[in-house]
Protein backbone atom coordinates (compact mmCIF):
# COMPACT_ATOMS: atom_id res chain seq x y z
CA UNK A 1 0.00 0.00 0.00
CA UNK A 2 1.02 3.61 -0.75
CA UNK A 3 1.98 6.10 1.67
CA UNK A 4 -0.57 8.71 1.94
CA UNK A 5 0.33 11.93 -0.23
CA UNK A 6 -0.95 14.56 2.91
CA UNK A 7 -0.88 13.46 6.38
CA UNK A 8 -3.51 14.09 8.35
CA UNK A 9 -2.49 17.22 10.11
CA UNK A 10 -1.33 18.81 7.32
CA UNK A 11 -4.86 17.88 5.92
CA UNK A 12 -6.80 19.39 9.17
CA UNK A 13 -4.62 22.45 8.77
CA UNK A 14 -5.22 23.08 4.96
CA UNK A 15 -9.28 22.42 5.73
CA UNK A 16 -9.10 25.16 8.35
CA UNK A 17 -7.14 27.61 6.23
CA UNK A 18 -9.70 27.37 3.62
CA UNK A 19 -12.49 27.40 6.06
CA UNK A 20 -11.21 31.07 7.52
CA UNK A 21 -11.00 31.87 4.35
CA UNK A 22 -13.86 31.52 3.43
CA UNK A 23 -15.22 32.95 6.41
CA UNK A 24 -13.30 35.97 5.70
CA UNK A 25 -14.33 36.17 2.09
CA UNK A 26 -17.99 35.76 2.74
CA UNK A 27 -17.60 39.15 5.53
CA UNK A 28 -15.87 40.57 2.28
CA UNK A 29 -18.62 39.66 -0.19
CA UNK A 30 -21.26 41.60 2.83
CA UNK A 31 -19.58 44.41 3.12
CA UNK A 32 -19.69 45.03 -0.51
CA UNK A 33 -23.27 44.08 -0.74
CA UNK A 34 -24.18 45.79 1.80
CA UNK A 35 -22.28 49.48 0.73
CA UNK A 36 -23.55 48.73 -2.62
CA UNK A 37 -27.14 48.71 -1.54
CA UNK A 38 -26.65 51.52 1.15
CA UNK A 39 -24.96 53.66 -2.01
CA UNK A 40 -27.99 52.54 -4.47
CA UNK A 41 -31.04 52.94 -1.56
CA UNK A 42 -29.45 56.80 -0.29
CA UNK A 43 -30.31 57.45 -3.86
CA UNK A 44 -34.14 56.21 -3.43
CA UNK A 45 -36.73 58.72 -2.21
CA UNK A 46 -39.62 56.87 -2.33
CA UNK A 47 -40.48 52.68 -1.75
CA UNK A 48 -43.43 50.91 -3.02
CA UNK A 49 -43.02 46.75 -3.26
CA UNK A 50 -45.02 43.93 -2.32
CA UNK A 51 -43.91 41.20 0.25
CA UNK A 52 -44.63 38.15 2.00
CA UNK A 53 -43.90 37.76 6.20
CA UNK A 54 -43.75 34.09 7.49
CA UNK A 55 -43.84 33.53 11.50
CA UNK A 56 -43.48 30.55 13.65
CA UNK A 57 -45.90 30.96 15.91
CA UNK A 58 -45.67 28.56 18.78
CA UNK A 59 -49.35 28.91 19.43
CA UNK A 60 -50.29 27.38 15.46
CA UNK A 61 -48.96 24.36 14.05
CA UNK A 62 -48.27 25.81 10.71
CA UNK A 63 -46.40 28.69 9.47
CA UNK A 64 -48.48 32.33 9.77
CA UNK A 65 -47.68 33.96 6.24
CA UNK A 66 -48.70 37.19 5.63
CA UNK A 67 -48.98 39.32 2.72
CA UNK A 68 -49.37 42.70 1.87
CA UNK A 69 -47.91 45.79 0.17
CA UNK A 70 -45.03 48.44 1.90
CA UNK A 71 -44.50 52.07 1.04
CA UNK A 72 -42.41 54.57 2.05
CA UNK A 73 -41.37 58.30 1.51
CA UNK A 74 -38.51 60.25 3.07
CA UNK A 75 -38.16 61.27 5.01
CA UNK A 76 -41.04 60.00 7.19
CA UNK A 77 -43.37 58.94 5.48
CA UNK A 78 -44.28 54.52 6.01
CA UNK A 79 -47.47 52.97 4.77
CA UNK A 80 -47.76 49.36 5.90
CA UNK A 81 -50.28 47.71 3.87
CA UNK A 82 -51.43 43.76 4.91
CA UNK A 83 -53.99 42.06 2.88
CA UNK A 84 -53.81 38.49 3.80
CA UNK A 85 -54.55 36.58 6.16
CA UNK A 86 -56.28 39.92 7.58
CA UNK A 87 -56.72 43.77 5.81
CA UNK A 88 -54.86 45.88 8.34
CA UNK A 89 -53.52 49.31 7.32
CA UNK A 90 -50.62 51.20 8.99
CA UNK A 91 -49.42 55.21 8.13
CA UNK A 92 -46.75 56.91 9.64
CA UNK A 93 -46.22 60.61 8.94
CA UNK A 94 -43.65 62.01 10.80
CA UNK A 95 -44.43 61.96 14.78
CA UNK A 96 -47.71 60.62 14.19
CA UNK A 97 -49.23 56.84 13.28
CA UNK A 98 -52.75 55.62 11.89
CA UNK A 99 -54.24 52.39 12.29
CA UNK A 100 -56.95 50.84 10.37
CA UNK A 101 -58.48 47.44 11.17
CA UNK A 102 -60.10 46.12 8.20
CA UNK A 103 -62.56 43.67 10.55
CA UNK A 104 -63.50 46.12 12.90
CA UNK A 105 -63.19 49.37 10.68
CA UNK A 106 -61.60 50.90 13.55
CA UNK A 107 -59.21 53.76 12.81
CA UNK A 108 -56.45 54.39 16.37
CA UNK A 109 -54.08 56.97 16.07
CA UNK A 110 -50.78 57.24 18.09
CA UNK A 111 -48.15 59.89 19.06
CA UNK A 112 -45.15 58.09 18.79
CA UNK A 113 -43.09 61.17 20.18
CA UNK A 114 -45.31 59.50 23.05
CA UNK A 115 -44.56 55.67 23.07
CA UNK A 116 -41.38 54.02 22.64
CA UNK A 117 -42.32 50.61 21.59
CA UNK A 118 -43.46 52.19 18.35
CA UNK A 119 -40.39 54.71 18.19
CA UNK A 120 -37.75 51.70 17.78
CA UNK A 121 -40.50 49.96 16.20
CA UNK A 122 -40.27 52.33 13.51
CA UNK A 123 -36.80 53.33 13.87
CA UNK A 124 -36.05 49.78 12.85
CA UNK A 125 -38.38 49.94 9.54
CA UNK A 126 -36.82 53.17 8.64
CA UNK A 127 -33.35 51.04 8.73
CA UNK A 128 -34.78 48.27 6.59
CA UNK A 129 -36.45 50.26 4.21
CA UNK A 130 -33.83 53.34 4.11
CA UNK A 131 -31.39 51.56 3.16
CA UNK A 132 -29.08 51.38 6.30
CA UNK A 133 -28.25 48.50 6.66
CA UNK A 134 -24.74 48.08 8.34
CA UNK A 135 -26.12 49.72 11.38
CA UNK A 136 -28.39 46.22 11.40
CA UNK A 137 -25.25 44.36 11.76
CA UNK A 138 -25.20 44.54 15.29
CA UNK A 139 -28.40 43.30 15.89
CA UNK A 140 -28.62 41.08 13.06
CA UNK A 141 -26.80 38.01 11.86
CA UNK A 142 -27.07 38.87 8.18
CA UNK A 143 -26.65 36.25 5.35
CA UNK A 144 -26.07 36.56 1.41
CA UNK A 145 -29.35 34.38 0.21
CA UNK A 146 -28.98 35.28 -3.21
CA UNK A 147 -26.82 38.07 -5.37
CA UNK A 148 -28.98 39.07 -8.24
CA UNK A 149 -31.57 39.84 -7.14
CA UNK A 150 -29.95 40.41 -3.76
CA UNK A 151 -31.72 38.76 -1.34
CA UNK A 152 -30.27 38.83 2.58
CA UNK A 153 -31.57 37.30 5.47
CA UNK A 154 -31.08 38.98 8.87
CA UNK A 155 -31.23 36.68 11.88
CA UNK A 156 -31.71 38.33 15.36
CA UNK A 157 -28.42 38.03 17.48
CA UNK A 158 -30.55 37.94 20.88
CA UNK A 159 -33.73 36.06 19.32
CA UNK A 160 -33.93 33.26 17.17
CA UNK A 161 -35.98 35.66 14.87
CA UNK A 162 -35.40 35.85 11.11
CA UNK A 163 -36.44 38.38 8.47
CA UNK A 164 -36.01 37.96 5.03
CA UNK A 165 -35.36 41.37 2.46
Amino acid sequence: MGKPIMNTPVLIALACSLFLTSLSSNADDLDKVLKRLEASMGKVNSLSTGFVQEKDLAVFKKKLTLTGNIYMHKPDMFAWHLEDPIKFRMVINGKSMTQWDGESGKVQKVNLGKNPAFTAATKQMRQWFGGNYSSLTSEYIISIKSQGPVVLELCQKKKARRATI
